[in-house]
């Protein structure tokens, strides 16, 4: 192969002849949907470049990114900064200002104590989201080729939209959601076990979202394990809030945490995002899914 300097010949294996190489999924950066070799459907053609039928002939840009700047850390923002570089028009996704509600699924009420550090906080509620269906092979693919794994489609399209647009999102699983949402700061000695598993006690300063039981989640950190998502799960109430910087840093550290969503909070998210993060992720739900999009409820 002329552009990674090994090629694949005839060689002896054991003694015997081998005239190729067999490789799983994982081994070229596809999604490894099982443990053993890629298999190719029957109607692959025979002779045909498997970069071309894979989809794999593309380009894909590492770039090294400074503290400063968080408005880079999407491909919107990239594009951005190369436009403006370059005198060249910026290509962004379409995105729909308004999908129609419906009255199913009430989108809980939310309540900011913490003004300060969340400015900005949006809810919305999606139900009667369809399962059975997996996510598209143009998502598993930008997300793979972006270094993140595939999971389930609840996961991978707010991973999507965060790789995308650069806006952090969580779900909810709202069925298990009690009362209303309250964003505030932790109270002292107060635990919340994340979706990593650990239980961490907080000491006062953290910034949670809560409903009447307690911590949700870590905010602009991790989310709960409470009220994960998980494959089972159709309802979901999705959170696409401003957190202000100081009230982020520092916090995923000092849980030995560091993720994609403290990452960018920590570095400054912009303020107008969450607005259009949000229509962004109901838009890809409701389209592949067919998931019912409930009201918005926006608390600043």
């Amino acid at each position: 192969d002329d552009k990674t300097g090994f090629k694949i010949k005839k060689s002896k294996l054991r003694g015997v002849a081998s005239n190729g190489m067999l490789c799983g999924a994982s081994e070229i950066d596809l999604v490894d949907d099982i443990d053993g070799l890629l298999e190719l459907p029957e109607d692959a053609p025979v002779g045909t470049d498997i970069r071309e039928y894979l989809g794999l002939d593309n380009q894909i840009l590492d770039i090294s990114i400074t503290p400063n700047r968080g408005d880079c850390f999407s491909v919107r923002g990239i594009a951005r900064e190369i436009s403006v570089i370059n005198d060249l028009p910026v290509q962004l996704p379409e995105i729909p200002d308004n999908v129609v509600a419906s009255d199913n699924g009430a989108t809980p009420a939310v309540t900011v104590d913490a003004v300060e550090a969340c400015p900005r906080y949006l809810l919305q509620s999606i139900s009667n989201i369809d399962r059975s269906i997996d996510t598209p092979k143009w998502m598993q693919d930008a997300l793979v080729q972006s270094g993140l794994r595939s999971h389930n489609f609840l996961v991978d399209m707010t991973n999507y939209v965060l790789m995308e647009l650069g806006q952090p999102l969580h779900a909810f699983d709202a069925d298990t959601i009690e009362g209303d949402i309250v964003v505030r700061l932790a109270q002292p000695d107060e635990t919340i076990t994340l979706l990593n598993e650990q239980t961490v006690t907080l000491t006062g300063d953290e910034l949670v979202i809560a409903d009447d039981k307690g911590a949700l989640a870590l905010a602009g950190v991790m989310g709960g394990q409470r009220s994960s998502v998980t494959d089972s799960t159709t309802n979901i109430v999705v959170e696409s809030a401003f957190f202000n910087q100081l009230a982020i840093a520092a916090r995923a550290r000092r849980f030995g945490l560091h993720t994609d969503a403290s990452q960018r909070f920590e570095r400054g998210v912009d303020f107008e995002l969450p607005k259009l993060a949000l229509a962004r992720a109901c838009d890809l739900i409701t389209t592949i899914t067919g998931g019912e999009a409930g009201q918005i409820v926006t608390a600043e």
